[in-house]
């Protein structure tokens, strides 16, 4: 099976008839753009009442300054468990794990 050679005719009914569809390229009518452009105006962070201008007070800073202050509170209750904690890590495991672990000096006596 042999595949036929391309027909320059073929090629130029083709190219003018991509030519025509691009010349009848459709037009949104006035109201979807007015719809587009009311939603858009929506979303712009000004536009977010108090947490677009909280957003914008802070900028960039803000993520930074978020996992600094997950990292800091994370680390105080890895070093003194409040006793909440406590209470849950027995109930889980039936022992009290993190008892000797919270003193250092208990750390360095052997």
């Amino acid at each position: 099976m042999t595949t036929p050679e391309p027909d320059d005719a073929d090629d130029r009914r083709l190219d003018a008839g991509f030519a025509t569809l691009r010349a009848r390229s459709p037009r949104p009518d006035g109201a979807l753009l007015a719809r587009v452009l009311a939603d858009a105006e929506r979303h712009r962070p000004g536009a977010l009442g108090w947490r677009g201008r909280f957003g914008g007070l802070f900028g960039p800073v803000a993520i930074p300054a978020t996992l600094t202050g997950a990292l800091l509170v994370g680390v105080w209750i890895g070093a003194a468990p409040p006793g909440s904690v406590l209470a849950l890590e027995e109930a889980l495991f039936g022992v009290e794990l993190l008892a000797g672990v919270a003193d250092p000096a208990d750390l360095l006596a052997d």
